[in-house]
């Protein structure tokens, strides 16, 4: 199934991404009946997410710190997980790395 290239197909993903922000950096989940639906879901966050990179290219001049970026890029879509119950979730959660040090090189 092909995803639509017009922004305004996917309120439901901006609300669950406005959500998520609102929650940062613990983020949001929402289930799924199968993997099936939490994978395509999956796969329209994504679509939305540069869907709103592209009007931001748009809207904002070059040079301005939006351009080409999404608010939503500092959250991290996870791959479907299957909950004991047999449900589906999908995660939006901050981008959280384990960086043991930085350093300057020499």
């Amino acid at each position: 199934m092909a995803l639509s290239d017009q922004i305004g197909a996917y309120d439901d993903c901006f609300e669950f991404f406005e959500q998520a922000m609102a929650n940062y950096p613990k983020g949001s989940r929402a289930c799924f009946e199968d993997f099936g639906q939490a994978n395509y879901f999956m796969f329209r966050l994504q679509k939305a997410r540069a869907l709103k990179r592209r009007e931001n290219m748009q809207v904002y001049p070059r040079g301005d710190p939006a351009f080409g970026k999404s608010e939503f890029d500092k959250l991290r879509i996870k791959k479907p997980v299957k909950d004991v119950e047999g449900k589906w979730w999908v995660y939006l959660e901050a981008h959280r790395q384990q960086i043991l040090a930085i350093e300057d090189v020499e």
